[in-house]
């Protein structure tokens, strides 16, 4: 039973101790992979608000009332207007520059926008303003004059965005305002707080990187969005690895549970091929104390089997040839006693013609 428990034990811990390295390896490749989506849920999520946002903002600024207005230089009812129309895109807030780079309605647009509308372009960026950064799309109004100003819509980008960055990545996120302040994160301060200044130093990357932060493992991956700002999407190890142990506390009672039964089907086994090699060695005992009628129990095993006939055969040929040496013994014994005989027989009749001469 010892050596059956011995087997099972080198066959079975190391085996357990790899599916352990292995599992968590898988684990922990399964949140790179996952995580190496990330960059582009950003960017396709960026690419398709951005696409909606300059509409929104091309639809406002090429309103002919609107434009109207502010070639007249009547900011009142412009700004009046560019509400109305900010009032069919919900979330998003009017936005709204005229011809002397007044702003009338939002948070200051910066003079690289407004310089881009001048050439006709629709820009749609983050840009940092009092409140904290914020994603604008704006669109030049022109009128037979030329350019008018702008028009456009502007979304803050903070701790609301950052929740929904997180539930589609299923990662806390960081967001990282132009000005390179914290615009908004999800999940606990302290580690949120640390990485951010630990990723403050590193250069953009958006490959899946390895941290270590006060004695816990993190894997990072960031991405850039127009304008300057940055997301870093983070997952704690010690977090995605949490149902490690009760796997191994699972993996431990099936490997004790298999253990046992291992004993108990060694054991079985033994004593099924123990048996008749017990039985093999006392007809051989019998044997020796010439007890050539000693049965040999035959087994499943094929191997125990095939030595019990063989075992039979030799018996048998054992006691044929005790047989015929004992019949060989008894004809000896027969011709000593006739030649016997004949020598008394012998030795008398020279006496006899001994005494007879006499």
């Amino acid at each position: 039973m010892g050596l059956v428990l011995i087997v099972v034990l080198v066959g079975l811990v190391p085996a357990a101790f790899l599916l352990d390295r292995r599992l968590v390896g898988a684990l922990e490749q399964g949140v790179r992979d996952d995580m190496a989506s990330a960059p582009v849920v950003l960017s396709d999520r960026f690419n398709n608000q951005a696409g909606a946002r300059m509409m929104h903002a091309k639809e406002m600024a090429s309103h002919g009332v609107l434009a109207a207005a502010m070639s007249a230089g009547d900011g009142q009812a412009a700004m009046t207007l560019a509400a109305e129309v900010a009032a069919a895109f919900p979330g998003e807030e009017p936005l709204l520059v005229d011809a002397g780079g007044q702003g009338l309605l939002g948070p200051p647009v910066p003079a690289d926008l407004l310089d881009a509308t001048r050439d006709g372009g629709m820009p749609v960026v983050v840009v940092n303003t009092p409140d904290g950064p914020a994603t604008m799309a704006v669109a030049p109004v022109m009128t037979d004059e030329g350019w008018a100003g702008l028009a456009g819509v502007w979304v803050p980008m903070g701790s609301e965005e950052a929740d929904r960055l997180s539930a589609l990545t299923r990662s806390d996120v960081l967001l990282e305002a132009p000005d390179e302040s914290l615009a908004g994160y999800t999940g606990r301060a302290e580690p949120a707080m640390g990485l951010f200044g630990l990723l403050a130093e590193q250069p953009l990357s958006e490959e899946v990187r390895e941290f270590e932060l006060a004695g816990e493992r993190y894997f990072v991956v960031s991405a850039g969005l127009p304008g300057g700002a940055r997301a870093s999407f983070v997952r704690s190890l010690s977090e995605e690895l949490a149902v490690v142990p009760a796997l191994r506390s699972a993996g431990a009672t099936v490997l004790g549970i298999s253990i046992v039964l291992a004993l108990l089907a060694g054991g079985w086994f033994a004593g099924r091929l123990a048996q008749p090699v017990d039985a093999l060695a006392g007809a051989a005992q019998r044997i020796t104390t010439g007890d050539f009628d000693a049965r040999v129990e035959h087994s499943a095993v094929a191997e125990v089997d095939q030595v019990a006939r063989a075992f039979e055969v030799m018996r048998d040929a054992l006691a044929m040839r005790i047989e015929e040496l004992g019949d060989a013994n008894r004809e000896l014994e027969e011709k000593q006693e006739r030649l016997s005989i004949l020598q008394a027989e012998l030795v008398q009749r020279d006496r006899l013609s001994a005494a007879s001469v006499s």
